[in-house]
């Protein structure tokens, strides 16, 4: 016996957006997911995660499904949308994780040299073991040299 559906929410945001139109299309064909996944070369599980917003759309997924499902791009239209909102939620987690090592004061190897430079340039990032300031301090280092620096604009 098949399972009830979730219930998509697809003003939460542009990935449930998708994923609720995707389904949209999927059913108005009268496609399962399994038979969708076939045509469009993935897993039924992928499908069904992609609807849930459980997963973000691979690249190449959203034309591949309109052709198949023939939305008239309607899936492809929305994916800036959707990348705009992975990117603000990459970004988001990045910053999050940055400064959970700035408090705990540790290094972060894993920045590239220009993001690293970046950095210290408003103070945000130890320089080493002589430079232990407090995320407080730190901070208040960072709205010091950013208001010293108001004109500057950086690499275009």
């Amino acid at each position: 016996m098949p399972q009830r559906p979730r219930t998509l929410t697809p003003d939460a945001s542009p990935r449930h957006l998708f994923g609720a139109l995707l389904r949209e299309w999927r059913q108005l064909r009268n496609f399962s997911q399994a038979h969708l996944a076939g045509l469009v070369y993935v897993s039924a599980d992928l499908i069904a995660k992609v609807e849930k917003a459980f997963r973000w759309p691979p690249a190449g997924f959203a034309a591949r499904c309109d052709v198949v499902l023939n939305t008239g791009g309607v899936l492809e239209e929305l994916l800036p949308l959707v990348d705009r909102e992975r990117l603000s939620l990459q970004v988001a987690a990045t910053a999050d994780a940055g400064i959970a090592a700035i408090e705990a004061g540790q290094e972060r190897p894993e920045l590239s040299a220009h993001t690293r430079k970046s950095h210290v340039l408003v103070g945000a990032v130890p320089l080493g073991p002589a430079d232990k300031a407090s995320p407080r301090e730190s901070a208040s280092r960072a709205a010091a040299l950013a208001s010293q620096r108001s004109s500057w604009r950086g690499p275009s």
